[in-house]
C-alpha cells in the first residue's frame, strides 16, 4: 500500500506503509508529538532540519456544541444513569488493533501549531480530568491539503469529551494554562507508531481563544 503524504515544502513524497519511508516518516512525526521537534518562536525548526516561515495566521475558536463539531466527530456530555446506547452515545471504531484507554499527561506549549495529524484506522477520544478548557483545531476526513479555510477551532469545556472521526485531522489538545493538564485518551495500542499520518505547514497557526 502507497502512502502520500507532504512535507514543509509543499511537495507529495510517498512511502511504502511498513517499510523503512513510512518508519522514517513515523520518527519524524513522533518526534514533533512528543514535543521534541518543532521549536515555536523565533527561528521555527521542523524535526527533519527544514525552517518554517516566521508568518502566523490566526483560527478564532468556538464554543464546541454536537451540531457545530458533528462534522469532525462527536461530543460526549454527561448523561443520567441507566440510559440506554444510542446514536448519541460515542460510535466507536476500535477493531484494528488492541484498544488503548490510559491517562495522557501534556505539557504547556501554547496555543500554536505547525503540523496537523490523522489516524485513519481508529476513532479517538479525548477529555480533560481536570476542570480547564482547552483547544483543538481540525479538518474533515477528507480534506487532501489541510488550510486555513478548510480548518477550524474549537474551545472544549471541562467535563466535555469529544470522539473524531476515522481521518478527522487535529492538532491538540492545546492550552495555554496551567503548566500541565491530563487527558483521557482512548485510541489502538499503536496508533502513534503504525497510524500518525502528518501535515506540516508552511506557516505557523495560532487559536484565538
Amino acid at each position: 500500500k502507497r502512502l502520500l503524504w507532504r512535507g514543509r515544502e509543499g511537495s507529495a513524497r510517498g512511502g511504502l506503509a511498513g517499510g523503512s519511508g513510512r518508519r522514517a516518516r513515523d520518527a519524524w512525526c513522533r518526534r514533533d508529538y512528543r514535543g521534541e521537534g518543532l521549536k515555536l518562536g523565533g527561528g521555527r525548526v521542523a524535526a527533519g532540519g527544514s525552517t518554517m516561515s516566521d508568518a502566523t495566521r490566526e483560527l478564532e475558536a468556538l464554543d464546541i456544541d454536537k451540531e457545530n463539531f458533528a462534522p469532525f466527530g462527536q461530543v460526549i456530555s454527561p448523561t443520567g444513569d441507566g440510559k440506554h446506547f444510542d446514536e448519541t452515545d460515542a460510535q466507536l471504531v476500535l477493531d484494528k488493533g488492541i484498544p488503548r484507554f490510559y491517562i495522557m499527561r501534556l505539557e504547556r506549549r501554547g496555543m500554536a501549531f505547525g503540523r496537523i495529524v490523522h489516524h485513519a484506522k481508529v476513532t479517538q477520544c479525548l477529555g480533560s480530568t481536570q476542570g480547564q478548557p482547552w483547544y483543538m483545531a481540525v479538518a474533515k476526513s477528507d480534506v487532501e491539503t489541510p488550510s486555513e479555510e478548510n480548518m477550524q477551532a474549537f474551545r472544549i469545556p471541562p467535563g466535555v469529551y469529544i470522539k473524531l472521526h476515522c481521518g478527522t485531522w487535529h492538532a491538540g489538545p492545546l492550552f495555554d494554562t496551567p503548566d500541565q493538564l491530563d487527558f483521557a485518551n482512548l485510541e489502538l495500542s499503536d496508533t502513534n507508531e503504525v497510524d500518525f499520518n502528518c501535515f506540516d505547514f508552511e506557516e505557523e497557526y495560532s487559536i484565538k481563544a
